[in-house]
């Protein structure tokens, strides 16, 4: 008893120890300044600012910020050190002055860096705006900045071996670049450390001509990509690929992708795991492309083969395909007749009036090279085309068949599920793109449950049939807010996928096969990306604020 009385004591005085050291840390922290009329031999000060942005990287120690001022720096952001939990070193644009960063190969350069803050700075005419390689960064943010105009493959770049950082709110406009605004681990197989638990959220992406955001390489994984705004990029909006797993892509604005006519899409998917839930993808340019394009393409490649277990599900899909261009809404590419493509369920989506160009496109299309039969699955979507008696669906290896949804229902009921609907989502206002929904929509009440229980009990750990739909937030974000049959909503603070366990905050007493949905309001889920209430407010995430959504 005397010896366990002594341990406490000395845990006690380790942690007092450690909260003197992090006050003394922060107690000692500065801020300092730069400005192009400094000087690297004044103190750094507000009326004695230093001249350079080297100056304060050799300088700057944990808990330390500086504010750079407006003008223009021919520099590098490149910390000697890095900062520590709860003593970021940072790098910030003064109130509401432009400071510009350009024509470096690097606008900041963090490899091999922790806990570095970089916000409200203007970035320009650099190869990359934020570089990882070769060591990669943790614990980093980016937010509030400006960037314009890269010269390399990348703006920003989260490789590596990056974990827990965190993009936030920046503006990328990329140029006309054969680049990604924004590459989240490495694009290949056999990467070194991939890239691991990190939030990209609320940043608007344009320009770039190969990608928006892509999630790539077979170590990356557990990443968030959740209410960006991406406009005019000339091929894929979205893409994950090289067999990167559990991806969360939520609450997205996808606007005219496909902008460099070659081909295109909002998102492509190689990969399985992937949960795509509540984004909104539109398309109105009036131009040629290449044939064969789609909103959401799920492909399968030689060299990315597996393609399932992906959850699709309240997305809205809508109006892509105009002038002499073939467009579907969801496109199934098979390149490898290996390994088995799928299943990958779709619940709950609006595919809605995609198609309309001189060329026949449809809804849903397989335009896979293997005979077998798709095992997917289509459960509780609104699948419509608009025009009278067009086909909806396609399949390439069966006769060319195309089919209406009932037709598809009747022929393929493994996978188009009868409670699929053919009618007007009646969105609130389609000329604007309010997707939200009229009161007088049948897609009101009409979505499916994603999953349900298997056993009955009470109690905070509920296992249910199928877990993957799910996040517990992944100590990046808040754990989803679930409905568990008549039970008050619950958030989900842990799950494991290997035995399709939730615990949840809050006990609640369930029932055997009880549905289980993320939270919604009314008899059922409603289908599409917006719940629909009186005041109709948005119950998915949304985009940015204070961007444009029209051409300009």
């Amino acid at each position: 008893m005397k010896n366990k009385s002594k341990s406490h004591l000395l845990r006690f005085a380790l942690f007092i120890s450690y909260l003197l050291l992090l006050l003394m840390k922060t107690s000692l922290a500065k801020d300092y300044y730069i400005a192009p009329y400094g000087d690297d031999k004044n103190i750094g000060t507000y009326n004695y600012p230093w001249r350079t942005i080297t100056k304060a990287n050799k300088e700057l120690q944990p808990g330390d910020i500086v504010f750079i001022r407006q003008g223009f720096y021919r520099e590098t952001i490149e910390p000697s050190r890095s900062g520590h939990e709860g003593a970021p070193i940072q790098y910030s644009g003064y109130q509401n002055e432009t400071a510009v960063i350009h024509s470096r190969p690097n606008g900041a350069n963090l490899s091999g860096k922790k806990y570095i803050i970089i916000q409200k700075l203007h970035f320009e005419n650099n190869n990359y705006f934020v570089r990882s390689y070769p060591d990669g960064f943790d614990f980093c943010v980016i937010q509030n900045c400006v960037m314009r105009n890269q010269t390399g493959w990348c703006g920003i770049e989260i490789g590596d071996g990056c974990t827990y950082n965190k993009v936030l709110n920046n503006i990328i406009a990329s140029g006309e670049i054969e680049g990604d605004c924004i590459h989240i681990g490495k694009d290949d197989f056999g990467e070194k450390w991939g890239a691991q638990f990190n939030l990209v959220e609320g940043n608007e992406c344009s320009g770039a001509w190969h990608g928006g955001i892509c999630c790539a390489g077979d170590k990356t994984r557990f990443n968030i990509i959740r209410n960006n705004y991406i406009h005019h990029i000339g091929d894929n909006a979205i893409a994950t690929g090289a067999m990167a797993e559990w991806t969360i892509i939520e609450g997205n604005r996808i606007y005219n992708p496909g902008t460099d006519r070659d081909g295109a899409s909002a998102m492509q998917i190689r990969t399985e795991n992937t949960i795509i839930r509540f984004n909104v993808m539109y398309r109105d340019v009036d131009q040629d492309i290449d044939n064969g394009a789609a909103a959401l393409v799920l492909q399968s490649t030689p060299d990315f083969p597996f393609v399932r277990n992906n959850k699709i599900f309240h997305n809205v899909i809508y109006n892509f395909g105009q002038a002499n261009t073939q467009w579907h809404g969801v496109q199934f590419a098979v390149f490898n007749t290996e390994v088995q493509f799928g299943p990958n369920s779709f619940k709950n989506n609006i595919i809605y009036k995609n198609g309309a160009g001189t060329q026949e496109g449809f809804q849903v299309a397989y335009t896979r090279s293997v005979n077998s039969m798709p095992i997917d699955v289509f459960d509780g979507n609104v699948i419509h085309k608009v025009r009278a008696n067009d086909p909806v669906v396609y399949f390439f290896e069966f006769n060319r068949a195309r089919l209406s949804l009932e037709q598809a229902k009747q022929s393929y009921p493994a996978i188009f599920q009868s409670t699929n609907i053919d009618a007007s989502p009646e969105f609130a206002d389609e000329k604007n793109y309010d997707f939200h929904l009229k009161a007088t929509s049948p897609a009101i009440d009409a979505g499916c449950f994603l999953t349900k229980t298997v056993n009955s009990g009470t109690g905070t750990e509920i296992q249910v049939a199928d877990a993957s739909y799910f996040c517990d937030g992944w100590n990046i974000i808040a754990g989803d807010l679930i409905k568990i049959g008549s039970s008050e909503p619950v958030k989900i603070v842990k799950i494991d996928y290997s035995t399709n366990l939730l615990t949840t905050d809050k006990s609640i007493t369930w029932l055997l096969n009880d549905p289980v949905s993320l939270d919604y309001s009314g008899a059922a889920p409603d289908i599409g990306a917006f719940e629909y209430r009186e005041q109709q407010d948005a119950f998915a995430p949304l985009a940015p604020q204070n961007v444009k959504l029209q051409l300009p």
